[in-house]
């Protein structure tokens, strides 16, 4: 069976593969593969190296009491240990970008989806999500497969005689896949 390319380096390639065959998801596989648990994303490192309003402000600065004003008067009285993040306010003071301590990234998260944007961060880029093409190939027939390895035998005898059951198996499907359904069929027909 083809696998789909996730390095061009050998050893994790071939260990992507086996991990593959062995039944393992694209996503698992890949991570196993290149020696990399997924990132660590918890509010912790959320908030990590954000100041909260009460050390970001001493409460005589001009621009917080117009920020604290602003968001009052959009219904919203922000708490000590909220957090204001301009980057994803619409307005200043816009009470969406407090986010509060027990909200954390899921509440960060919700208003960039609201909003449409994309962050990285928080994986909410505009894209197909990844899927492994392998997945979504329709099925051959033990009977189709077992037709196809007689008429290799006459065709292709060494082929045949270079791979196991399982090898030949693989190439069948990879030789009738997604890519040559519609010729089969038209065949057939």
């Amino acid at each position: 069976m083809r696998y789909p390319i996730v390095s061009d380096h050998p050893p994790v390639q071939s260990h992507y593969e086996k991990c593959r065959r062995s039944g393992t998801s694209h996503s698992l596989a890949e991570m196993l593969a290149f020696r990399q648990p997924p990132v660590s994303k918890t509010d912790v490192e959320f908030f990590r190296g954000r100041k909260t309003l009460r050390d970001e402000y001493d409460g005589t600065d001009e621009d917080f009491k117009e920020l604290i004003d602003s968001s009052g008067r959009h219904g919203y009285k922000p708490g000590t240990n909220d957090v204001y993040l301009p980057t994803i306010a619409r307005f200043h003071g816009d009470p969406e970008a407090f986010i509060q301590p027990t909200g954390g990234r899921s509440q960060y998260r919700r208003q960039v989806e609201k909003l449409g944007v994309s962050c990285q961060d928080l994986g909410t880029r505009h894209r197909q999500p990844e899927t492994d093409p392998m997945e979504s190939a329709p099925k051959l027939s033990a009977g189709i497969i077992r037709e196809e390895a007689a008429r290799l035998a006459v065709a292709e005898p060494d082929l045949v005689r270079r791979t196991d059951a399982i090898e030949l198996r693989d190439e069948i499907i990879h030789r009738h896949g997604p890519s040559r359904a519609t010729t089969n069929r038209s065949r057939t027909k």
